[in-house]
């Protein structure tokens, strides 16, 4: 009986998607030209958001890129590139601007899940930081121009990201966002 829920388990485990099979773990089958590029991509994807570059962010993706996100428990899913998803990273990004947030995603640890010659899935660890510019109301925080500057952790995430390579360049198909806590902006 305990062999048939251990079973059980493992097999969930799986097919929920976020476990990997330890024979990929430290494999060395892969193209390393474009594992670098991959990774490259995650990063473009941190940076081009935290520099609120929407059009550069965008074109990062596919044209039918899935994303996923969650909220109250429950799946959002929505194309990234589809009109209102393309207005609210705009608004987003406006009100970070407006309200002096300096969003930092520190991606970290990456975790190939697979990789062939024109997919990959990747599991990967972000520290979301935000430096914002506050009413002056702690007098040992740095001072800048009349405001005080706080940088604080907005929440852990884990993402999986599902990438499709098109004529030698690599995008990403979809993305799914776990957040260990809610954000801070609307």
């Amino acid at each position: 009986m305990n062999r048939i829920i251990f079973v059980l388990a493992i097999s969930l485990t799986t097919h929920i998607g976020w476990a990997q099979p330890a024979s990929l773990a430290g494999s060395t089958d892969f193209n390393p030209q474009d594992r670098l590029a991959i990774t490259n991509l995650i990063h473009a994807y941190a940076f081009h958001w935290d520099s609120r570059n929407v059009d550069e962010f965008l074109s990062l993706f596919t044209d039918d890129a899935d994303s996923v996100s969650y909220s109250a428990g429950q799946a959002v899913k929505m194309k990234i590139k589809e009109k209102s998803a393309v207005e609210g990273a705009r608004k987003r990004t406006d009100y970070f601007q407006k309200n002096q947030m300096q969003r930092r995603h520190i991606m970290s640890s990456t975790l190939f899940l697979q990789q062939t010659s024109d997919t990959a899935e990747v599991l990967q660890y972000c520290l979301l930081v935000t430096t914002d510019a506050t009413p002056q109301t702690n007098p040992s925080v740095t001072e800048s121009a009349g405001a005080s500057i706080q940088t604080k952790i907005v929440s852990p995430i884990v993402y999986r990201f599902e990438f499709s390579k098109f004529q030698g360049t690599w995008k990403i198909r979809s993305r799914e966002i776990q957040l260990d806590t809610s954000l801070d902006v609307p």
